[in-house]
This record gives C-alpha cells, structure tokens and sequence, in this order.
C-alpha cells in the first residue's frame, strides 16, 4: 500500500505522455512478477519485497483503468455512469478479497493467495490486450517533470511510513519526527518545482475549488471505508469471538449496499450533477458509522452492526462516484492520468492513513486502559 500510494503520482503523469494503455499493461505484468515473488518466498523480507513489487505494478495499472474510461466516455452523462460501475467493481473487489483470501487458505496455504493473483493477472493481462483501446489525447514524450516524480513521490512515502511507524515507534521518537520533516521538505520542493516545470506533474490550471474539495470527500471516504472495516472487523473476531463465516454476513450489507449505491450514483450524477450525491452520499456515510459505533459500543447483536454498515455502504457508494466524476471532467483528456492518479492517490492515501492513525489511538487507548485496570489491581508498578 505505502509503494502505490506514493508512485501512483508517478505513473499518472508518465502515462500521460508514454500511453496509458501501455503504463496499464506493464503495470498488471509487474504485479504478476511481485505475485511470483511473494508466493515463492522463503522469508519474511522476500514476501515484504514481493508486495512491494505488487504495489509498483498497482501504482502503474490502478489509474490507467480510470483514465481510459475518461478517454473512451467524452460526455458527462455516460462518463458518470462508467464511473459508477468502476466504483461498483471496486467494491466488489473489497468485499470478495478477504473471503476469496480466506477460502484459499482454508483450501491450501498463504501462498495460494498470490498463485491466484498470478492467474488472474493473466487473464486480465490478455482480456486489457484484446479490449483496452490505444491512447489518445497524450502530451508531448518530452519535458518529464523528474523533479516532481522524485519529490512527490519522497513526499508521500516519508509522510505515509512515518504515520505508519508512528503507531509503534512512537510520534515522538526521533526516526518518526525526522521522517515528517523530510516529507515536509519534499512537499516545500515539490510545490516550488510544479510551479516553474514547463510540464507539470499536475495541471496547476486545473486545480481549483472543485477538483480539491472533491480529492478531500475522496480522502475522507477511503478513511472512512477502511477505518470502518479493519477496526470493527477487529473488534467482532478479538472481542465477540464472531467466526469468519460471521463476520463475513456482518459484512455483506456493507458490501452490497456499496455496490448498488455506486451503480445508482453514475446514473443520480449523470443527471443532476455531482454535488447532491456528493453531499447524501457524506450525510448517510457519516450516519453510517455514528450508528456502527453505537451498535458496538452497546454490545448490539450482528443484525444491528450488520444495519449500520449497510447505512455506512450507501452512503460510501452514493459519495465516492460524484468526486472521481467531478475531478475526471475538470482536467482536459491529455492529463486524464495524472486526474486518475490523483483520485487514486486520495483513496489509498486515505486507506493507509485511516488504519494507522485510528490504530494508533486504539493501542494508545487500550495501553492505558490495561495500566489503568493494573493500578487499581495493585499488580506490579505501572
């Protein structure tokens, strides 16, 4: 996650230039290899590599998909709707991952997991050869923003590592405190640079009101989808002891309800615009999870967990289709991947910082809770 999430920039604007369809098809055979990688391992550092490898081929295939259903769909009204079944596949992918995952390990072992993502890399490697039309609308081979890449990209890494390090090391240790300041730094340099580029990573023309508060919805949704999932996904194996067949219909509404919002956004979008679903779509999600938290908090049995994150699912499908929707259409076709990467970059920055921040607190809390309960117990010196 923290190699796509910083490269994803990257691979954005290179596609741009070099073609998207080929930065999509060597994306999908670069994640194949990190497939092979993790699959064969023989220690913890090989598999760590190995995902690392899966994560660079992500960065450079993710964004492609978006960008080429921008270059395919010019008018709004289908453009929304395509958008709206590419969200709708992400949810299924979301909601099939851990069960697939779980099957296959019950099945064989860990390593049955990314065998299988090497045959379905395969056949999505062929389906995207034989389906996935050549580009068009690309910006002149020359002019690379290599400054841009290597800053933001520095930028995004050291920022995402040092909120995940964070969470064990400590926001106060010195590597933590040294990484924010050298993402900070890279961020200084990276603006200073995409201000004087002659090509800029990002088109700085097009980043106005809408395209920025639309990445923020984004950012926001992806905490909020994966904060929700992880923690409570958590809390019903560690703390109610659910079984995995359990907490997979717990889940189910989510899911669903997820998929069939996103289907009926494209469409609401396509007709309205995007700021009303955009809106319901905030309204029902932040319902969504004040609800999952008072079921939790009340012990509430599956059926109440499982309703509220039903709620939650509507609200993420209603709300992530308009954002990815309104920043696809502000930026003109040729930056149509650097407009994707930022969507992506937005959603899997959200996803890593949601986990690690709420992580954080959910150690510190439970750190001092336990020497809380230790103290009135009189066990030891805390």
């Amino acid at each position: 996650s923290l190699v796509c999430a910083s490269l994803m920039l990257t691979a954005g604007a290179i596609a741009d230039r070099v073609g998207r369809r080929t930065v999509l098809l060597f994306g999908v055979v670069i994640f194949c290899i990190g497939s092979v990688l993790a699959a064969a391992a023989t220690s913890i550092a090989m598999l760590i590599a190995g995902r690392a490898v899966m994560g660079l081929g992500a960065a450079a295939s993710e964004p492609g998909t978006l960008a080429m259903i921008r270059q395919i769909y010019r008018k709004p009204g289908p453009r929304a709707r395509a958008i709206g079944l590419w969200v709708a596949t992400a949810g299924t992918a979301l909601a099939l991952g851990p069960v697939v995952g779980g099957l296959l390990i019950a099945l064989a072992d860990w390593r049955a997991i990314f065998w299988f993502n090497l045959a379905l890399g395969a056949v999505l490697l062929v389906a995207a050869i034989v389906y996935v039309p050549k580009d068009a609308n690309l910006l002149p081979k020359g002019g690379l923003d290599l400054g841009g890449f290597v800053f933001g990209a520095a930028f995004l890494a050291c920022g995402a590592f040092a909120i995940i390090d964070g969470e064990t090391a400590g926001y106060d240790s010195p590597g933590v405190i040294t990484l924010f300041v050298i993402s900070g730094l890279a961020l200084v340099v990276f603006l200073l640079i995409e201000r004087v580029a002659k090509v800029p990573m990002i088109p700085r023309t097009h980043m106005g009101r809408v395209v920025n508060s639309s990445l923020l919805v984004n950012f926001a949704m992806y905490f909020g989808i994966f904060s929700i999932f992880f923690f409570t996904a958590l809390y019903l194996q560690e703390v109610l002891s659910y079984s995995g067949g359990r907490i997979a219909a717990t889940f189910a509404p989510m899911a669903i309800t997820l998929i069939i919002s996103s289907i009926i956004s494209g469409r609401w979008v396509a007709s309205v615009g995007p700021r009303t679903p955009m809106v319901v779509g905030c309204i029902l999600a932040a319902t969504g999870i004040a609800l999952t938290d008072i079921a939790v908090v009340r012990d509430g049995g599956t059926f109440d967990i499982a309703v509220a994150l039903g709620i939650a699912g509507v609200g993420f499908g209603l709300g992530i289709v308009p954002t990815t929707t309104a920043v696809l259409s502000a930026v003109p076709p040729e930056h149509s991947g650097a407009a994707a990467s930022m969507v992506n970059t937005a959603r899997q920055v959200g996803a890593v910082i949601g986990v690690a921040v709420l992580g954080s607190m959910v150690i510190s809390t439970m750190t001092s809770d336990l020497t809380a309960r230790m103290n009135r117990l009189g066990v030891g010196d805390y």
